[in-house]
């Protein structure tokens, strides 16, 4: 039950009673113990003691006063009144209400649970939650240990005033101007008048009785102090609204002003390690920096290693970014000198020639490029690495030109498909046979694959493809293109860089076979010569299932290694005759921009199709009639699909 004030007052609630956990025995210790050090405490004088109780906050007061029954009379005593309004004064805690006293409005404000369907709530002392229910126990009248025995759910205890016909008919609503109202729902604030209904009820029957035995003087007055009981409760209600936000207010600001000392002693924490301010920004993100534990010692140990993490890898970022700023800085005169220095060379070296994503991989560049930032970078210092780079060229060339043909030559010796003609066969012109195929095992090179009728295999065709095989600016390891970044400029030396080119049994068996048909000796039958003769076969698997594709040497090399059924490396080949009913399109090469002037660098950067080249030929060259290899040539291998392949009529 609860504690009642004099008639008319408000009642709030006591807590449950606690267990009994201990024999009489033991509580009469207990009891014993704790009269014996109120009796010390008191011995104080009571100035004294207040003078100490008034340094504490009001909840902490209020948990004093139910720590035993001396303190609890003390401070609900009379004389206590100006101890209470003393701290609550101090803390900016407004005044209670007139039926209130200090005591119950210091219980309410510290309520942890609803006194109706006892769901929790937050104190308005530590944060403001709950401000509808906190409302509504404010500004009513009501006996609450009575309405929690009569019901739980506090939606049928009241009535709105614009459904007051309906649960009273007949009823006279004058009664409602007599009683504390609130506009406050249980969603949010409205306009609407919430009354409780069981005070309501007690109007009506004090209102029909003075109607019915009282003087108009007595019903006039009765009427004037309850509409100023209702009118002194809505001002304290507005008060208390005000206060409640700027509680809220203050609460958040003290809460950012907390999280910004804690951030700003874990900054300092850092600072004491060697780190720097800059490397620091995503500290305020992190959730153990912005959880509202206070951060001591033991703390700071806790949460130390992740954020050291944060703060070092933001550091990392940040070195990555200041040095890209001077890595491009030296780059511009770079690109350009390397590009006044390929446009010298004869155009057919350029195919040969490692690109600007390579170089700068080369040692003598990389450690220019990468020189301190208090270094001076200028043109002389890479003139001079220019120089070395023809050389360097050449050594890469030569090393790839080598291990190809070690390849080729350990392969074609061992195929059966040659029998004992392989023998003839020496290590310096092998890698000029048409049985020379090798394939890039790079995922995403960088070469245009010859995905000729779903083959996804790069096929790289004897030494000049060889040669010129491009793809060392893509990483195996992340199978991406690598661009050129501080990081991989230290970390991805050449040798990791290189080429994967490896032999290509199954391409070389096939294209034996396919020689075999043009009559050709298949030790000496070099690409050239396969290119030269242009002959044309026809996949005797497809030409079953009534798929008539015609290829060259090259496509039916791809189709036979392609990702279809076993039996699609088996050809014939077409005589000039049967080549009358075949429908060609064009040449895929042809329509690709991959040719180039012979004769300039017109098409060094950006290569054309063959139509273009041949134009630029005859308007600025003055050639009639231009020949390939010796006026322009195609600077890489074009891809292929099956649409344009040729195809039976």
């Amino acid at each position: 039950m609860g504690r009642k004030c004099k008639e008319g007052t408000r009642y709030v609630r006591a807590g449950p009673k606690r267990m009994k956990l201990a024999s009489v025995s033991t509580e009469s210790a207990t009891q014993t113990q704790e009269n014996n050090t109120a009796g010390l405490l008191f011995t104080m004088p009571l100035d004294i003691i207040y003078e100490v109780f008034a340094k504490l906050a009001p909840m902490d007061l209020l948990s004093l006063s139910c720590t035993s029954k001396s303190l609890r009379e003390t401070l609900s005593a009379a004389n206590s009144l100006s101890l209470w309004k003393s701290v609550r004064d101090t803390h900016g805690v407004p005044k209670p209400p007139i039926d209130f006293s200090e005591l119950q409005w210091a219980s309410l404000l510290g309520s942890t649970s609803c006194q109706f369907t006892g769901s929790i709530i937050y104190r308005l002392f530590s944060t403001v939650g709950c401000m509808a229910f906190q409302m509504l126990i404010s500004l009513f009248a009501v006996d609450f240990a009575d309405a929690a025995r009569r019901t739980s759910e506090v939606s049928i205890l009241y009535v709105v005033e614009s459904k007051f016909k309906e649960h009273f008919k007949g009823e006279d609503s004058i009664v409602l101007n007599f009683i504390p109202y609130t506009n406050v729902s249980g969603y949010s604030e409205t306009r609407s008048k919430y009354f409780w209904k069981f005070d309501i009820v007690d109007m009506m029957r004090r209102w029909k009785s003075l109607k019915s035995g009282s003087s108009k003087e007595a019903l006039g007055k009765f009427r004037k102090e309850r509409q100023d009981f209702v009118a002194s409760i809505r001002e304290d209600a507005v008060s208390y609204i005000v206060w409640s936000k700027q509680l809220a207010l203050d609460r958040e600001a003290g809460s950012k002003a907390r999280q910004e000392a804690k951030v700003s002693a874990i900054r300092q924490k850092f600072r004491d390690l060697g780190y720097e301010d800059k490397d620091m920004y995503p500290l305020r993100y992190q959730k153990s920096v912005n959880s509202p534990t206070e951060l001591t010692e033991e703390v700071w140990a806790s949460i130390r290693p992740s954020l050291e993490k944060v703060v070092i890898g933001a550091r990392k970022d940040r070195l990555e970014s200041e040095m890209m700023k001077w890595l491009n800085n030296r780059l511009g005169p770079f690109r350009k000198l390397f590009d006044a220095y390929v446009n010298s060379l004869p155009p057919p070296q350029w195919r040969a020639h490692p690109p600007w994503e390579e170089v700068i991989r080369f040692p003598v560049f990389n450690q220019i490029l990468q020189a301190a930032p208090n270094v001076a970078v200028d043109k002389r210092l890479f003139t001079s690495a220019l120089a070395k780079l023809p050389g360097i060229a050449n050594t890469r060339i030569q090393e790839r030109k080598a291990v190809c043909s070690k390849l080729c030559f350990k392969h074609l010796r061992a195929a059966e498909a040659l029998g004992p003609k392989a023998k003839s066969i020496s290590a310096e012109d092998a890698l000029d046979l048409a049985a020379s195929i090798f394939r890039c095992t790079l995922w995403g090179c960088g070469v245009s694959a010859p995905v000729w009728d779903g083959t996804s295999a790069a096929l790289v065709f004897g030494r000049t493809e060889v040669v010129g095989h491009r793809c060392s600016c893509v990483d195996d390891k992340s199978r991406q293109s690598v661009p050129f970044t501080s990081q991989n400029a230290g970390t991805l030396k050449v040798a990791n860089m290189k080429t994967r080119l490896c032999f290509f049994p199954d391409a070389s068996t096939a294209a034996l076979r396919l020689i075999k048909l043009t009559g050709m000796d298949p030790c000496r039958a070099t690409v050239k010569d396969m290119d030269q003769r242009n002959h044309h076969f026809l996949c005797k698997a497809c030409a079953e299932s009534n798929r008539k594709t015609v290829y060259t040497w090259r496509t039916a090399v791809a189709h036979a290694v392609s990702d279809k059924p076993v039996g699609h490396d088996s050809f014939t080949i077409l005589a000039p005759a049967q080549m009358k009913n075949v429908l060609v399109y064009p040449d895929a090469d042809d329509e690709t921009p991959c040719w180039a002037c012979n004769r300039c660098p017109e098409h060094l950067v950006k290569h054309q199709p063959r139509a273009v080249v041949r134009d630029h030929i005859i308007q600025e060259h003055l050639i009639k009639e231009p020949q390939e290899v010796r006026d322009f040539f195609c600077f890489v291998k074009a891809r292929r699909t099956k649409k344009l392949l040729p195809s039976l009529c």
